[in-house]
């Protein structure tokens, strides 16, 4: 949705107003050939500053992804008698989908949204919300940060203005639903057993994170589901739980109700219904053999998320209104079954950024406009009490499992990738920030041994920061002269941790603004852990410091021994000297 110009005149920096109108002038198909992948250099920027761009981004979301039936999952899987439902006017998936001009420019929002203060302006969830259905796993999963990004709060603050359509929260629960059942079923497995340490070591079951191996060989797992709600969006969220056989198993529980689908055809008679479907083959390599025979397993394999869910919803009778939830349980289930661990991690990022934003985010009063009349994804109320209800309820369990997550995220334990250590710690932040979860979480956050955990990072991450090398800057950028490919690569390994400790730096932010949030820092031992980043310098991790400082700040406002502990740890020192360095680069910079 276009954002409208500020009422009142804003003076933008010219090397910002040069960039928006290279930015602007190019149409949005070209960027991705003539611009290199968008990198921030402005220092602190505003929004309101690149209003055109995102409007200039907007209007191509408007023509090239808004009403396109294969994103709206629309398309029809066969013809059939049964169908006499006039055919809908939306845009047919036959046009070619543009994913690079897609992804380089949700990539640059992400990048604008990062940087820029005024961040509530951004209003494109609904085109992102379409997205989600995308062929192409990787922009789904940047529209997904990129919505993240937006609904973000910014350090030290529990409010976001961000307005989500009620089709976007509806996919978004189909994303997450199922966190829960995961978080409970690795509770009760670790509960059953022994530590985390001796089922990773000596049971031949390795550890799952949200349901995904860390560990060993992926062990094979079917969904078993739980009794029915009544109405079809309910029976939609339900997830089921877990046993650890048959993984890549599609099981779906719905309601149909009946009638005729414009886009499927006849239902057939109303009730409960059960798909059980096998989403991904026991073998690419020999099902690739079978297909060039003409074998009929290896087809399904090769099959996009869509058609895979076109060809079950006809087989099945899903009316159109249950589509996406039907759509997301089968990408989940073909991600996690791979044999590449970023890969099956993958499925894991879509739950808890999905998880992210719908806590973060508001419901839009009103229903957006669809092209489809019986689009029950906005129209049906039932839809947005299910995410009520999901959002309602406390979640201790899922509190417990991404501390595990965080503990197998550890460098020793080499398991859990480090952008689901980061989806985690955004996870824990936006729990910790809801005002209906933040009792719940902050009292399963100081159970168990889960303090030692998040010290453990904090300390590790503070590390990672002061060993990654530091980019020259000024008259020594200068004076070395480096050739910009060695320049990147500097910078590439400068802000490799950079987004872990973003992250971790919001959550304490996201704490210490609660007495619960300073008791559990208190137990953290957060002085002694984040004292050592006030001494880092390097001129990429400037934001992450100057979070840091907030969070002692406010720290040792609530704790009076804090200030006397920060003493004793050298932190005036370390803050004195940092002040007489950056005082002389600034006399330099002048001179200069």
């Amino acid at each position: 949705m276009r954002i409208p110009p500020p009422k009142k005149r804003i003076d933008t920096p010219g090397s910002v107003k040069v960039m928006v109108d290279k930015i602007v002038a190019t149409p949005v198909l070209q960027l991705a050939d003539v611009f290199p992948p968008f990198a921030w250099v402005f220092g602190k920027g505003d929004l309101m500053h690149w209003v055109p761009v995102l409007n200039h981004f907007d209007a191509f979301f408007q023509v090239h992804v808004s009403g396109r039936s294969d994103l709206r999952l629309a398309d029809r899987p066969t013809p059939s008698e049964h169908d006499e439902a006039p055919q809908k006017s939306v845009k047919t998936s036959a046009v070619p989908f543009p994913t690079d001009p897609l992804l380089w420019a949700i990539r640059a929002s992400i990048v604008l949204l990062e940087n820029c203060a005024n961040r509530q302006v951004y209003n494109s969830g609904e085109f992102l919300g379409d997205l989600l259905s995308a062929d192409d796993t990787t922009v789904a999963l940047d529209a997904l940060r990129l919505l993240s990004t937006a609904t973000r709060r910014a350090p030290g603050s529990r409010g976001n203005k961000f307005k989500a359509p009620a089709s976007l929260r509806s996919r978004l629960l189909s994303l997450c639903g199922d966190v829960p059942d995961l978080a409970a079923d690795a509770v009760r497995i670790v509960g059953a057993g022994a530590s985390d340490q001796n089922d990773a070591d000596e049971s031949s079951e390795p550890v799952q994170i949200f349901g995904v191996p860390v560990r060993g060989e992926p062990r094979r797992r079917t969904l078993i589901a739980k009794p029915p709600k009544s109405g079809a969006a309910s029976m939609a969220s339900v997830a089921g739980t877990r046993s650890t056989s048959n993984l890549g198993k599609i099981h779906f529980v719905f309601y149909c109700p009946g009638g005729s689908d414009p886009f499927v055809g006849d239902l057939g008679a109303a009730g409960r219904r059960v798909v059980v479907e096998t989403a991904v083959s026991e073998n690419a390599e020999t099902e690739t053999e079978r297909y060039a025979t003409g074998g009929e397993t290896n087809k399904q394999q090769l099959e996009t998320d869509r058609e895979v869910t076109n060809r079950l919803a006809k087989k099945h009778g899903v009316p159109y209104a249950l589509r996406f939830s039907l759509f997301a349980r089968a990408r989940l289930a073909r991600l996690e079954s791979s044999t590449d661990a970023t890969t099956a991690f993958t499925a894991t990022q879509f739950r808890l950024l999905a998880l992210c934003v719908l806590l973060q985010s508001d419901r839009v009063s009103g229903v957006c406009e669809t092209p489809f009349e019986d689009d029950d994804e906005t129209n049906d109320a039932s839809s947005d009490a299910a995410v009520t209800a999901f959002l309602a309820a406390e979640r201790p369990e899922v509190v417990a499992e991404l501390f595990r997550s965080l503990r197998f995220g550890s460098p020793e334990r080499c398991g859990v990738p480090t952008e689901v250590v980061e989806a985690s710690l955004r996870a824990l932040a936006a729990l910790a920030g809801d005002r209906t979860h933040a009792t719940s979480t902050l009292a399963a956050m100081r159970a168990r041994g889960h303090p030692a955990i998040l010290t453990d990072l904090v300390s590790q991450t503070v590390a990672n920061l002061a060993s990654s090398p530091s980019p020259p800057t000024g008259a020594n950028l200068a004076r070395l002269n480096l050739p910009k490919l060695e320049l990147d690569a500097i910078n590439r390994d400068a802000d490799k941790h950079v987004p872990n400790a973003d992250a971790l730096v919001a959550l304490l932010s996201t704490l210490v603004t609660t007495h619960g949030g300073c008791l559990f820092l208190r137990d953290v031992s957060l002085l002694p852990s984040l004292t050592p980043l006030l001494k880092n310098r390097n001129p990429r991790h400037v934001h992450v410091v100057s979070h840091a400082v907030h969070v002692l700040e406010i720290f040792m406002d609530y704790a009076s021994q804090a200030s006397a502990a920060f003493r004793d740890l050298g932190g005036m020192r370390i803050l004195v000297e940092r002040l007489e360095l950056e005082a002389e680069d600034a006399l330099v910079e002048h001179a200069a």
